[in-house]
């Protein structure tokens, strides 16, 4: 959260990427978070010098993660991975390890040979919640106020989301 702060603070992106999409599209772009977490995917942006990339996947040896995580540091980027230990949280500048789990479902009936009900996407976007809680107390207590997406779908949300989205762009928190 620290890296995150530091790098919103200094005007730089933080982005955030998962090859499934599941914690960018809760994350990213989405009402009630911070409005600095940028979704990777729809950006069409590479995260540069002193930017920050979140790699959240559940595969910490995937080649396409890793080139992914190396591509960002030869550009200058932090990277922060949630994921299970491995070449992904060796090479990051912080990682976050969400325990790695076997068999990721946790749902079973009788007759089914194996547990279904997926929880890993649902783990990866309580840490970044969390990680999200944590960046936004650093900004308060450096003095500085992040930018919370409001709901556009409430009434008069879509003007309070065009000011929220204006601010941010002003201020770049």
């Amino acid at each position: 959260a620290e890296l995150i702060a530091k790098t919103a603070s200094e005007g730089r992106r933080v982005y955030v990427s998962d090859r499934f999409g599941i914690v960018e599209s809760e994350i990213a772009d989405k009402p009630g978070n911070l409005a600095l977490f940028r979704p990777l995917s729809t950006s069409g942006d590479k995260p540069g010098q002193g930017d920050a990339l979140v790699l959240s996947t559940y595969f910490p040896n995937d080649p396409p993660d890793v080139e992914q995580l190396d591509a960002a540091r030869t550009n200058g980027a932090h990277v922060i991975v949630i994921c299970p230990e491995g070449d992904l949280s060796e090479k990051a500048d912080v990682a976050v390890l969400d325990g790695g789990v076997r068999e990721n479902g946790v749902l079973s009936t009788q007759g089914s040979d194996r547990a279904f009900g997926p929880v890993s996407g649902i783990v990866h976007v309580l840490f970044m919640n969390m990680i999200q809680a944590e960046t936004a107390a650093a900004l308060v207590a450096s003095g500085k106020k992040p930018t919370v997406l409001p709901a556009a779908y409430a009434s008069g949300g879509r003007e309070r989301l065009i000011e929220a989205l204006r601010e941010f762009s002003s201020r770049g928190l």
